[in-house]
């Protein structure tokens, strides 16, 4: 907690105002004095302008807030004595003050200052405005200024040193904050190669890093890394802000420099094969038997050159047996897609995991059908080729809007939302003994893939919001006509989902 308190130390005008015991004006409102004062003899309702001292800011703090007070008084009337401090508006006024022999002391209220920076508090000036009418004294006048000093981290030394525990490490620090600016409400940690780190011009907070949380809400003191290569060094950047008037006051960055030096369990290659039957793509993955035993399996997908990559579902991490290949199904690529995958294997000891790198596979891999496929995300099993009876069924691109009409105005207004994503119909016909498509829309949430004559091979995850079925005849045979109004949605969570 730092306050200082800001004393007139010149004076700028004078304002038709007169001063009594003192040589100044601003002498004579910084003495802590009351018998020397300034007073409008007058009565015209005058203002006297004084400049007030300063303070050095130290490097890297910012002002919280700031108040006025002054000691006055007012003999013969009631009336209103003011001071305004400028260039922040920082204002106390004595209301409707009462007559009074001896000077009372006025406080304002605390006004956050987070915009008066060193510049702001060099120049600032301080007003004293007296009320029409003989008799208005003021004796003192004050500007109480508190600032917060710039946060403090150490990042606390990784421990052991090549960490072997793990290559998920577990980051640490401790915080010196100025109590002013309340606890920590944000931090951010920047991993970095010693290659990253080691080149000219680095700057830990723009530099490419190997990992980034981002700006991270909360008090934590510790956070792990995502996993590390081992036989690397690296160094964890560290900053934290405290949260003064409605803005982050950040931290400089910190550092603990380690190398994580583990034992992985490794893949030696990731072989694929389309499955056209069944509308899905088989991943194998084979274990480095020179290489530690595995006991997690996880598996990601790229359908844009390796660019990004996203979980195969129901093998984010997962365990693969004894045996030293593993072979997983991807169900949700679409017709025609190319796909690379790439997996890596995780060993658990002493309870923490040790993961090894990504392989990757090639070439990239797909399916193709001529058939029309709508599948269930929750249960591949119930997944089914569909005579669709209507390809082009209209589709509805719903905005969400409130229309208002004014009164007297033949005008209204409309406050729209973004579009909606597509809601339409599918029409399926099946024969009337068949129970499987009613099994499959009982999942709700389901993945399909039209043929390309319903002008695309697009996979569309989509959310069932309504079945209804009847019998059809089509050339002399009986048909169930089956259609199924549907919203389409983000791709849904895979509740299997899990990690080290």
């Amino acid at each position: 907690m730092t306050t200082t308190t800001l004393r007139p130390n010149g004076t700028q005008t004078a304002g038709g105002t007169d001063v009594t015991g003192a040589a100044s004006h601003h002498a004579g409102l910084s003495d802590n004095s009351d018998s020397s004062y300034i007073l409008d003899g007058a009565g015209a309702g005058d203002t006297a302008i004084v400049t007030m001292g300063t303070v050095a800011l130290p490097a890297g703090s910012i002002v919280k807030q700031i108040r006025a007070r002054m000691s006055a008084k007012l003999l013969g009337q009631r009336a209103d004595v003011g001071l305004v401090m400028t260039p922040f508006d920082c204002a106390v006024t004595s209301p409707n003050l009462l007559a009074t022999t001896d000077f009372i002391e006025y406080v304002g209220a605390w006004l956050p200052a987070g915009g008066l920076g060193q510049a702001g508090i060099d120049n600032a000036t301080m007003s004293a405005q007296t009320p029409p009418g003989p008799g208005a004294y003021i004796s003192e006048v004050y500007a109480d200024l508190v600032y917060v000093a710039i946060p403090v981290t150490v990042v606390t030394t990784v421990t052991p040193d090549p960490y072997t525990a793990s290559n998920i490490v577990p980051i640490a620090w401790t915080n010196t904050l100025d109590a002013d600016g309340g606890v920590q409400t944000r931090y951010q940690i920047r991993t970095f190669t010693a290659a990253q780190y080691g080149i000219g011009g680095f700057n830990p907070a723009t530099s490419p890093a190997t990992q980034d949380t981002g700006e991270v809400v909360g008090g934590a003191l510790t956070r792990n890394t995502l996993v590390l290569a081992t036989a690397t060094t690296y160094r964890a950047y560290v900053r934290v802000a405290q949260t003064v008037n409605g803005v982050s006051h950040w931290s400089a960055y910190a550092f603990d420099q380690f190398a994580v030096s583990v034992t992985t369990s490794n893949i030696l290659s990731v072989t694929t094969a389309a499955v056209n039957a069944s509308a899905l793509i088989n991943v194998t993955v084979n274990r480095n038997t020179g290489s530690a035993a595995w006991n997690f399996v996880e598996i990601e997908r790229s359908t844009n050159a390796g660019v990004t990559w996203s979980p195969v579902r129901g093998v984010t991490y997962v365990a693969p047996g004894a045996a030293n290949t593993f072979t997983a199904s991807d169900h949700e690529t679409a017709n025609g897609q190319a796909t690379l995958y790439r997996a890596r294997a995780t060993r658990i000891v002493s309870g923490l995991p040790i993961t090894g790198e990504f392989v990757q596979s090639t070439p990239a891999r797909s399916w193709t059908s001529t058939s029309a496929w709508l599948k269930s995300p929750a249960n591949s099993s119930k997944n089914l080729i569909v005579d669709v009876d209507t390809p082009f069924v209209s589709t509805d691109l719903p905005v969400r809007a409130g229309v208002f009409d004014i009164v007297g105005s033949a005008e209204r207004v409309v406050i729209s939302d973004v579009m909606s994503l597509p809601t339409s119909t599918l029409m399926i016909r099946t024969e009337p003994s068949d129970t499987t498509l009613l099994a499959l829309l009982r999942d709700l949430v389901l993945l399909y893939h039209p043929t390309v004559c319903e002008g695309g091979t697009t996979a569309r995850y989509i959310s069932v919001t309504g079945v209804s079925f009847a019998p059809t005849v089509v050339n002399g045979h009986v048909y169930q006509l089956w259609t199924v109004s549907y919203v389409e949605v983000g791709v849904p969570r895979d509740p299997s989902a899990s990690g080290p």
